[in-house]
Parts: C-alpha cells; sequence; structure tokens
C-alpha cells in the first residue's frame, strides 16, 4: 500500500530560486537533485503573504526526527550557498534538506536514503527552539536587534 504524500507549500520567491538551483543541480548529476526537483513540482506555490506559519520555507529553522530516532534536530534550512555551519544549516540539497521543505509541522514524508532504504522525515515544529542561540537566527522582525550595541570601545583589550 502507498503512503499519501502530504501535501508541499512554498512562497512563489523559494519556488522560483530553488527551480534554479534544481536546474544546475541536475546538470551537474548531484544525487538529490531528482528527489528535490519532484517535490518542487508536486509543490503548491503562492505568495509568501498566503504561506501559513507551520510551513518549512527556506532560511528558517526546523526541528525533525529521521524515522523512530528519539533525537531530533533544530537547523536552519539553507540553500548550499548559504551553508556555512553543519551543526546548525541543513542544506536543502540534502535528503532531509529536500524532504522538510514545505512541509508543515505535524507532516511526515517517506523518501529513499543513499542506500535504497525508506526513511521517514518527521517535521516536529517551525522556528527556533528555546535553547537556541538568538544569535543564530536568520529572520528578523522589524526593529528587531541582538546583542548589545558595539563600539569601538566594546572589543576586548590588552593588558
Amino acid at each position: 500500500m502507498r503512503e499519501i504524500l502530504p501535501p508541499i507549500i512554498l512562497p512563489s520567491q523559494d519556488h522560483l530560486r530553488l527551480e534554479e538551483l534544481v536546474a544546475d543541480a541536475l546538470r551537474d548529476r548531484h544525487p538529490v537533485s531528482s528527489f528535490l526537483m519532484s517535490e518542487l513540482d508536486r509543490a503548491h506555490v503562492c505568495n509568501d503573504t498566503e504561506v501559513p506559519p507551520d510551513v518549512v520555507r527556506l532560511n528558517d529553522w526546523v526541528t525533525y526526527r529521521i524515522d523512530d530516532d528519539p533525537r531530533c534536530e533544530s537547523k536552519i534550512l539553507v540553500l548550499p550557498q548559504d551553508f556555512s555551519n553543519e551543526l546548525i544549516h541543513l542544506s536543502v540539497l540534502s535528503l532531509p534538506g529536500a524532504a522538510v521543505l514545505g512541509l508543515r509541522a505535524g507532516d511526515r514524508l517517506q523518501f529513499l536514503n543513499f542506500k535504497g532504504n525508506r526513511a521517514v522525515v518527521t517535521v516536529e515544529c517551525i522556528g527556533a527552539q528555546p535553547d537556541t542561540p538568538a544569535l543564530l537566527s536568520t529572520r528578523r522582525r522589524k526593529g528587531q536587534t541582538f546583542g548589545p550595541p558595539v563600539g569601538p570601545d566594546d572589543g576586548p583589550t590588552a593588558a
């Protein structure tokens, strides 16, 4: 029996950027490009303002679980060119990154891993967790600042 695929919702701007990424990845024969392309093909594309807040978008923190692993991972979903820290970044050109894209909190998606075995990703929640340092957040709201002001006399001094 086939598992029903959860719907994917993407803002039009993300969809456009991802289509360009997939075109390059297909040309370079990236191993995740076909999977990501199939996810983009089935996505419901809408304006940024119409995307519900519980949908995984680019540059969002997403907490997810692979299979029945008791540990969750919480990372920022990014384009490959924005990937710089494996502890906090999840590339959309990775299997888990392509799998969580456009899903809602609570959704589960089955995919094949590189060994050809079935794996299931579950989106636990969207947004930084309470124990996630605010300095690592990528989306800022209007007027939001992080940390104290830094001036010329605020750095380290030599004794």
